[in-house]
């Protein structure tokens, strides 16, 4: 009757703490922003075959340099808030609170007085599989 449930897959080991582990492991960006993707641990590539999910940490008062990129994203703010720059549209949000980064708008966000989290999913793997993925980064 029914497929078995089962509590754990090992495509999906991603537990909080691990994932601010890796968050506080990486090496920041020149803007001192840290984006590590999360990965598929049998095979390394993406977690699910057409979506990539990110975890960026932003530190206070610091603003990222703006990129622009073909993927769309939604973004999740697992910690903090901020104010992000999206095409000419500023949008303020605080913990808690989900938007979205349209293809091919200037983004820059900016985390306000503490530590920051942004959870992120986006449609670049299958971009990339169609060749159809292009980044841009401002000065």
């Amino acid at each position: 009757p029914g497929i078995p449930h089962t509590s754990y897959s090992p495509i999906f080991p991603y537990s909080g703490a691990n994932s601010v582990a890796a968050l506080g492991a990486m090496p920041a960006a020149a803007d001192g922003a840290r984006t590590p993707r999360h990965t598929n641990p049998a095979n390394g590539g993406a977690v699910r075959s057409l979506m990539d999910f990110y975890l960026k940490g932003l530190q206070p008062n610091a603003e990222t340099g703006p990129y622009r990129t073909t993927s769309n994203a939604a973004c999740l703010v697992v910690e903090g808030d901020g104010v992000s720059t999206i095409g000419a549209e500023a949008i303020s949000w605080q913990e808690y609170d989900v938007f979205t980064l349209p293809t091919w708008q200037w983004v820059l966000h900016k985390a306000i007085a503490r530590d920051t989290r942004l959870f992120q999913v986006t449609d670049r793997k299958v971009l990339r599989r169609l060749d159809l993925l292009r980044d841009e980064f401002g000065d």
